[in-house]
């Protein structure tokens, strides 16, 4: 979870999408940050 927060930090742009990330299963999180990364 402190990982996910720094990360949440760090892509301001995404933070309206947070409360939608929070619904997602940890797969779906996963795969979400993953994609960003690329």
């Amino acid at each position: 979870m402190f990982r996910e927060n720094k990360r949440f930090a760090a892509i301001k742009p995404f933070s309206k999408k947070k409360n939608q990330i929070k619904n997602l299963s940890n797969l779906e999180k996963k795969l979400f940050f993953s994609y960003n990364e690329v």
